[in-house]
């Protein structure tokens, strides 16, 4: 599990904090590992503070796995560590796990850090067929390519090698108890009549995973510990019962050959394949076909899981309507295709303008809105609002014509302006609008305010009425 959320969000296995780039596109293997790659600002690498209670949960697990890792690394050394190197099933049996870390299936509705990792059902397997250390040797290796591909900080990877480490000794500890004792030299094939010996190892397994890090999600986002394990059980529950019931079959295979092993690459390929299918449907669904920024029903959803939050934490959210000043002049000087240009360099001026954990969104035309899940009392909005407003009247060139976009934003803030999503959309509106009429660039919202702007609307209105 993993911890994540801006507050860390829990995934089985492994601590992350996932946040991406708001109009981030699904590009394949490739593209999702030089995106964690090249990403400086990457918060999940952010190490906790010195002391704080984060800080020593951390240092706690992380000692204890790693003195358990210690002794299983000893241990190895004489149990026929290069007879089994000197084997192609092992190389193999850590390749696939590599490519199983790398290779998160993500389904529809879920994250990155809330997908399986099929590395678990190798290590798992390895753990079966040749013991603990040579299981935890495997998982090191696993961690350890992931961290260095993926540039981990050192306490990150440290945290991650530790709970697994953990979570594996718990396990092994269970099949111990059963009588259980495979080595490397004599691994231990199962037979139907031992199922629940296994049932028993893989719970093990979940239950010290899934409580380590759910621990440490908790801790970090100061939320309590018996809400953070009841929101996160079930989905996680049913993904490990999955990755862990096919370790069996990985290791009934490996007592046959090498190439059997490796033809799991098909059925796990066909995995991705669909996983991918199904994302990409997901994605064009959620987003804006132009842009590649979340769109309306993107934004809604999100912003609907924001106010549950603050209604939880007592924190508050700010929501932002930009809307660009005389954009119709580009299009008609220019044409459509020019303006779809300028909208999508808009677009990603937004998207790389924005804190970690905001979410911006194309609402339609030449209207975008930008959600603040943590927006602080004080300033934090209007400073948002601001920066994006000086990164877009930056000049911008199409067909050799330079010119700059002004633009008009509203903020308004729940639950203070309004009661519900739908509510705050036009509370900043209202301000958008009054910041367009006031040419004052932002403006936030305020029942006054409104008021005064309705007023004004219903005169010009009314005396525009006798003249059609």
């Amino acid at each position: 599990m993993e911890v994540r959320n801006g507050l860390y969000a829990s995934r089985f296995a492994k601590y992350r904090f996932p946040y991406s780039s708001p109009g981030q596109r699904a590009s394949g293997w490739l593209g999702k590992a030089r995106g964690r790659m090249k990403d400086p600002n990457d918060p999940r690498n952010a190490g906790p503070r010195l002391g704080s209670p984060f800080w020593t949960y951390l240092t706690v697990v992380t000692g204890a796995g790693c003195a358990v890792l210690a002794l299983a690394m000893v241990r190895l050394n004489t149990a026929g560590l290069p007879t089994l190197l000197s084997q192609p099933l092992l190389p193999a049996i850590v390749v696939l796990s590599v490519i199983g870390e790398l290779r998160p299936i993500v389904t529809p509705g879920k994250s990155r850090p809330d997908s399986g990792d099929a590395s678990l059902t190798f290590c798992f397997a390895a753990l079966l067929y040749w013991g603990f250390p040579v299981a935890a040797l495997v998982r090191l290796v696993t961690s350890g390519f992931s961290a260095m591909t993926g540039r981990h900080a050192v306490f990150r990877a440290a945290f991650n090698t530790a709970q697994y480490t953990l979570s594996l000794g718990a396990a092994w500890l269970v099949l111990l108890a059963a009588g259980v004792r495979a080595q490397p030299l004599t691994p231990w094939e199962p037979s139907g009549r031992e199922l629940g010996v296994l049932g028993l190892a893989a719970l093990a397994y979940f239950v010290v995973n899934f409580l380590l890090v759910a621990v440490a999600v908790a801790v970090h986002s100061r939320a309590p510990i018996p809400a953070t394990l009841r929101k996160q059980l079930p989905y996680q529950a049913f993904v490990n019962l999955v990755l862990l019931s096919a370790a069996p079959l990985v290791v009934v295979v490996m007592g046959r050959s090498v190439l059997l092993v490796l033809l799991f690459l098909l059925p796990l390929t066909a995995i991705y394949a669909n996983a991918a299918i199904s994302l990409k449907r997901e994605h064009e669904a959620l987003h804006d076909e132009l842009t590649g920024l979340p769109n309306r029903a993107f934004l809604f959803k999100k912003a609907r899981e924001a106010l549950a939050e603050a209604d939880r934490s007592g924190s508050r959210v700010g929501f932002l309507l930009l809307d660009l000043d005389r954009f119709k002049v580009v299009n008609d000087t220019l044409g459509h295709t020019a303006g779809d240009r300028v909208l999508r360099a808009i677009a990603h001026r937004l998207a790389h303008g924005v804190r970690p954990g905001d979410v911006v969104a194309r609402l339609g035309g030449d209207e975008f809105a930008v959600l603040l899940p943590a927006a602080k009392p004080g300033s934090t909005a209007r400073e948002v609002a601001v920066r994006l407003r000086d990164a877009l009247a930056k000049a911008i060139e199409v067909d050799g014509v330079r010119f700059r976009i002004e633009t008009s934003v509203g903020i308004a803030f729940y639950p203070e302006d309004a009661p519900g999503v739908e509510p705050l959309l036009q509370r900043a509106d209202v301000a958008m609008y009054l910041a367009k009429e006031r040419q004052t660039g932002v403006e936030a919202y305020s029942t006054a305010a409104e008021r005064a702007w309705r007023q004004r609307a219903e005169r010009q209105i009314a005396g525009g009425a006798p003249g059609g």
